[in-house]
């Protein structure tokens, strides 16, 4: 589980073990809305702000999965296909954008 806090931080939770995994930090104000979405096989997290970005993380390893997608406008909501081949965003101007997600090839902290 993914939770959202309004310091711009998303903590994963195992539900199973009941422990916290780590600490995921989207961008760097200090007051950020942020959704979140899980691929179907739970190895990837798509989180988009209030700042107009939207990074891509490697649940496993808490890194982020190349730059940061720059939206241009706060991301309200966010969803990956189930295939987690697509993504897709809403906006607070009203727009929308999805996309084909391609493989890395690196990670960055």
């Amino acid at each position: 589980m993914a939770v959202t806090c309004e310091d711009g931080t998303v903590v994963l939770w195992d539900l199973a073990r009941r422990t916290r995994e780590g600490t995921l930090r989207h961008g760097d104000r200090a007051k950020d809305d942020i959704s979140v979405a899980f691929s179907a096989d739970g190895k990837l997290l798509a989180s988009g702000g209030a700042d107009g970005r939207i990074v891509l993380w490697d649940v496993a390893t808490r890194t982020k999965k190349g730059a940061a997608i720059e939206a241009y406008s706060p991301v309200f909501s966010i969803a990956v296909s189930h295939d987690g081949k697509t993504i897709a965003s809403g906006h607070q101007n009203g727009g929308f954008i999805s996309g084909t997600l391609k493989p890395a090839s690196g990670s960055e902290r």
